[in-house]
């Protein structure tokens, strides 16, 4: 098992001070390198909050951040957020140049790296989302996967250790969706960049390594898919792959007792 590259210790936070009820509630957990971590639950819940603390755009009240054994505080912030990357719902919000490699490029014109180290990384971030032969286009005439593609690039181009995804794919429709979550596979696959995702989508949760199920503030589920789907105490809605498993069985057809991805279940269906 490798090392946390992402350490969330006892994470504690509120916006008014003189409320008693926190937004995040000693919120601990942990993503390995190369590790893909979705952090799922109702609106409420926390995540969007714990996804501005985990960039260091909020201080926590109690509780600890490391990121590659960095811990996030005010006078190590900046070199924190140099290893995690955020990709926004609206990848058009991050978007400055007027073609594409231009756009992945503008983040690396303040790091002082040489020409040459520029365009390496440039070519190896495009080619990693596979929008090379999109690099002159005009980011904001892509379609809304490609303009997502290329807003993963220009963090990829940055070579962070997290990518950290908020609900990244929720305006994609569901072929753009697919293509993207093959791509983070093969980052995390190939790359060794560890993701989490925080997301409404049960279909992009169940691609990941593990689940974090928050409520209320709190981490109340922390596993698996197949554990997490499996868990009948936890309130989630379920993945297209277990609401058709559900069907077959009000239908009386006999199918495995347990979650299965949408491979397994692909294989068992063609049976």
């Amino acid at each position: 098992m490798s090392e946390p590259i992402l350490e969330v210790e006892n994470i504690t936070f509120r916006y008014d001070m003189r409320q008693e009820t926190e937004i995040l509630n000693n919120v601990t957990f942990s993503v390995n390198r190369g590790e893909w971590v979705a952090i799922i639950g109702h609106n409420g819940s926390g995540k969007s909050t714990l996804a501005k603390i985990l960039v260091g755009l909020l201080t926590p009240e109690k509780g600890r951040i490391h990121i590659a054994g960095i811990e996030m505080k005010e006078f190590s912030k900046w070199d924190a957020r140099r290893r995690i990357g955020l990709v926004f719902q609206n990848p058009e919000n991050q978007f400055i140049g007027t073609s594409v490699q231009d756009d992945v490029a503008f983040a690396l014109e303040n790091m002082n790296l040489s020409y040459e180290e520029m365009k390496k990384r440039v070519e190896d971030a495009l080619e990693a989302v596979d929008m090379s032969s999109f690099r002159l286009h005009d980011p904001s005439h892509l379609s809304g996967g490609q303009k997502q593609r290329v807003a993963i690039a220009g963090i990829l181009a940055l070579r962070p250790d997290v990518l950290l995804l908020d609900e990244a794919l929720v305006m994609l429709d569901p072929r753009s969706r697919r293509e993207l979550i093959s791509i983070l596979r093969h980052l995390k696959t190939n790359e060794d960049i560890s993701i989490v995702s925080i997301t409404h989508d049960m279909n992009e949760a169940a691609a990941a390594d593990r689940i974090i199920v928050m409520k209320e503030g709190r981490v109340v589920c922390n596993g698996s898919p197949k554990e997490v789907f499996s868990n009948n105490h936890i309130e989630v809605e379920m993945p297209i792959t277990e609401q058709l498993r559900q069907k077959l069985i009000n239908r009386g057809r006999k199918v495995p007792d347990h979650y299965m991805t949408e491979e397994e279940m692909v294989k068992f269906l063609w049976k």
